[in-house]
C-alpha cells in the first residue's frame, strides 16, 4: 500500500477513534484484510441490524451492538481509514475511489497496454498480464463509473485484445466442411422431435387422402382440379398416362420442377412464422394431395408405370418437403415455447437453427 495512503489512513483512524460510538450508527463498514498482491479482501459479517448497501460490498451499521452469525468472501478495490467498534472486529471506512484519481493511478498502466498493444513484437506473458489488469480495471469501472468515459475507453482496450487473441482464423474452405460435418448434423439433431412431426404429419395426410380417394371418387377433382384430372384420363386414355411430364423439353422441366419445389419449401418453411400452425397446414395439404395424386393413377390400373415416373424425382421432393417442415415447426417453436428467452430473442434463435 502506497505510504500517501497508509497516512491518510492513519489520520481518518484517529479523528474515528475520538467520536462517540453513537457516530458509527450511520456509517458504512467493511472488515478487510490487505493482501500481498494489492487485493483487499471483505468479508461481510450479517445480523439482523446490518443490510448490505447497493452492490452487495459493505454494511451499514443500524446499531452499536454487532452480532456477527456468519461470513462471505468479497472484494473491495478501494478504502481509506480504520476503526474499532466496541466488537472485537476491526473495521475499515469505505468509500468510492474518485474518478479522476483512478485514471491518474492507472493511465501509465494503460498507456504501456495500448503500446504493446501496437508494437510488432509482443511479449505474450506480458500482454497477458496486462490484460488481467485491464479487465480488472474494466470491472471496477464498469461498478463505479458505469456512465463515464473511462468505461468506455478500458471497453474498448480491453476489446482490441480480446479480437486479437481469439479472432476466427478458420479458412472459409474449412469453414464449410465444419458446417456440413458438425454444425447441420448437430442442429438436425436438436430439432429431431420437429423431424419426426413433420414426417408422421406427411405421411398420416397422405394416406388420409388416399382414404378419401377410395370412399369419394370425385375427391382428386377437389384436391387436384378438373383440368388436370380430365387431362390425365385423356392421357391414360391414349395409352400414355405419364404424357404431361414428356411433352416438355427435359431442361424446362426440370427447372419448372425445380422452382415448384423450392416455392413450397419456401411457404412450408415461412408458415412456420404463424406459430407453426402454417407450417402444420401446408404439410397435411401437401400430404393429401400426394396421397390422392397416387391413389388416383392406382383406381386408373397404371400404379405401377405412375409409380416409377413420379417417385423417381418425388424421393427428394418428399424429403425436402419433411425437411422444410420441420424447419418450419423449429421455426415456431421459438413463439409458441420462448423458455427463458424473451419472445423474439426465442424467435431469432430458432429462425437460425431452422434456415441451417
Amino acid at each position: 500500500m502506497p505510504p500517501q495512503m497508509i497516512r491518510e489512513s492513519s489520520r481518518k483512524a484517529r479523528a474515528l477513534s475520538r467520536r462517540p460510538a453513537s457516530s458509527y450508527t450511520m456509517g458504512t463498514f467493511c472488515v478487510v484484510t490487505i493482501s500481498m498482491d494489492w487485493l483487499i479482501q471483505i468479508t461481510e459479517r450479517e445480523t439482523q441490524m446490518a443490510y448490505i448497501r447497493n452492490g452487495g460490498i459493505c454494511l451499514k451499521i443500524a446499531n452499536s451492538v454487532f452480532h456477527p452469525p456468519g461470513s462471505e468472501q468479497i472484494f473491495c478495490p478501494a478504502f481509506s481509514g480504520r476503526s474499532r467498534l466496541p466488537t472485537p472486529f476491526f473495521f475499515y471506512f469505505y468509500e468510492n475511489m474518485r474518478e479522476t484519481s483512478f485514471i491518474r493511478q492507472n493511465k501509465d498502466k494503460w498507456q504501456e497496454f495500448e503500446k504493446h498493444l501496437a508494437s510488432d513484437k509482443k511479449d505474450p506473458d506480458k500482454l497477458s498480464n496486462l490484460f488481467v489488469q485491464i479487465t480488472d480495471d474494466l470491472s471496477y469501472s464498469r461498478t463505479f463509473y458505469p456512465n463515464r468515459s473511462v468505461r468506455v475507453y478500458l471497453n474498448n482496450i480491453a476489446q482490441k485484445v480480446f479480437q486479437s487473441i481469439y479472432r476466427n482464423r478458420t479458412s472459409k474452405r474449412r469453414r464449410f466442411a465444419e458446417f456440413w460435418k458438425d454444425e447441420l448434423p448437430a442442429t438436425i439433431w436438436e430439432s429431431r422431435k420437429e423431424l419426426l412431426l413433420s414426417f408422421a404429419l406427411f405421411w398420416g395426410s397422405f394416406f388420409i387422402g388416399a382414404f378419401s380417394c377410395m370412399q369419394n371418387p370425385e375427391f382428386p377433382r377437389m384436391i387436384l382440379g378438373d383440368a388436370y384430372v380430365d387431362m390425365t384420363l385423356e392421357n391414360i386414355r391414349s395409352g400414355d398416362p405419364m404424357k404431361v411430364y414428356k411433352e416438355a423439353h427435359q431442361g424446362s422441366m426440370f427447372l419448372s420442377i425445380t422452382f415448384n419445389n423450392l416455392m413450397v419449401d419456401l411457404i412450408v418453411f415461412v408458415s412456420g412464422i404463424f406459430f407453426a400452425i402454417g407450417t402444420m397446414g401446408a404439410i397435411v395439404y401437401n400430404g393429401i394431395m400426394i396421397g390422392s395424386f397416387q391413389y388416383f393413377f392406382y383406381e386408373q390400373g397404371v400404379f405401377q408405370e405412375s409409380f416409377f415416373t413420379i417417385w423417381l424425382h418425388g424421393t427428394l421432393e418428399i424429403s425436402t418437403i419433411i425437411l422444410a417442415g420441420g424447419a418450419g415447426l423449429t421455426l415456431g417453436k421459438g413463439l409458441v415455447f420462448p423458455g427463458t428467452y424473451s419472445r423474439i430473442q426465442a424467435f431469432r434463435l430458432s429462425a437460425r437453427r431452422g434456415l441451417k
